[in-house]
């Protein structure tokens, strides 16, 4: 980026989330009609915040019975940072009954579940 003498703030625009820019100031100088770039700071390393991760991919469920179920998936493609756990929602659809559990990583086998009811299934990625 281009700065006149008169540039004593400079404001990043579309900062990716969980991610490090390096930073260092140069000076152009023209002497003897040369170009000469000089520079008047140490790399700065600076980390951008951990965000909000994508939703989880190719969620599937598999050994399914009456009684339970296996939740299988792949974690976020954009995970915006360190996945710390996901959520598991779990609603049963004719009552609206909602389960939340916190699990730290995929498989997951739901038991429990009561035969010839609908459920469905909601996984949530969670950074820090």
């Amino acid at each position: 980026f281009d700065v006149n003498k008169d540039t004593t703030l400079f404001q990043y625009n579309g900062v990716q989330p969980f991610t490090t820019y390096d930073t260092q100031v140069f000076a152009n100088l023209i002497i003897d009609g040369r170009n000469l770039r000089v520079a008047l700071t140490s790399t700065l390393s600076v980390h951008s915040p951990e965000s909000a991760p994508t939703e989880p991919r190719d969620l599937q469920f598999s050994d399914t019975n009456y009684t339970r179920v296996t939740l299988t998936w792949n974690p976020p493609e954009s995970p915006n940072g360190i996945i710390t756990n996901y959520t598991i929602t779990r609603v049963e659809v004719e009552s609206g009954n909602t389960t939340e559990e916190t699990v730290s990583n995929s498989p997951y086998i739901q038991m429990n579940l009561i035969g010839n009811r609908e459920y469905m299934f909601k996984v949530k990625a969670a950074t820090n």
